[in-house]
């Protein structure tokens, strides 16, 4: 008997990580779009970025990690992996000196595969209105070579409202899609969507606090 879907907390403040973690040391690795068109269709995604890292330092364990890249024509790396059970900041998101007219993921290859390390379990989450070029041919599989060239187990991409494309199809983890559609405009919504997006990503549930 399959068990039905619980409904995610209303907002990330009120909801923890449930079970226990497990595996190799994690590192969670956040990449930001920060075209125009993004920035201009999620404008809450830097400050929802912000409280999702308070958040996270309370959920994972102390050893894991936290590292942001932003992107749009290039890439470039705002906060190096940092332990989640040390305080930090995030830096201010990097601005059109990455190009601002269109995103590649192809720009993501070469910051993010050297964030990947073999005593790691490295995984991504991409936070954009989905028109990018670079995605991966999901009718030849691509999205598994894809990952596999760049060292990653996993991305996630959030679907938002206002968005292109939102979650790429080939890239949901066995946990299945995101349950909802989450507003770039509303940076709980956005804190609440990386905080989903963990949890898919890690195993374990999102759940009422």
């Amino acid at each position: 008997m399959e068990l039905p879907a619980v409904p995610l907390p209303a907002r990330l403040v009120c909801a923890r990580l449930g079970g226990e973690p497990f595996g190799p040391p994690l590192r969670l690795v956040v990449a930001l779009d920060v075209s125009l068109s993004s920035l201009r269709a999620l404008p809450a995604a830097a400050p929802g970025l912000d409280a999702f890292a308070v958040w996270l330092g309370g959920e994972l364990r102390d050893d894991d990690e936290l590292a942001v890249v932003d992107f749009a024509e290039t890439a470039r790396v705002r906060l190096e992996p940092a332990p989640v059970g040390r305080p930090f900041a995030l830096p201010a998101p990097l601005g059109p000196e990455l190009g601002h007219t269109a995103s590649t993921l192809d720009a993501l290859t070469g910051p993010v595969g050297a964030l990947c390390v073999v005593d790691r379990d490295t995984v991504l989450v991409v936070l954009s209105t989905g028109e990018l070029t670079g995605l991966p041919d999901h009718n030849s599989g691509g999205d598994a070579d894809h990952l596999a060239l760049i060292g990653l187990r996993a991305v996630r991409m959030p679907a938002f409202h206002r968005s292109g494309l939102g979650r790429v199809p080939g890239w949901d983890p066995p946990h299945g899609p995101a349950p909802r559609v989450y507003d770039g405009r509303d940076a709980e919504d956005v804190a609440l969507a990386l905080g989903a997006s963990l949890a898919a990503l890690t195993g374990r549930p999102l759940v009422v606090r």
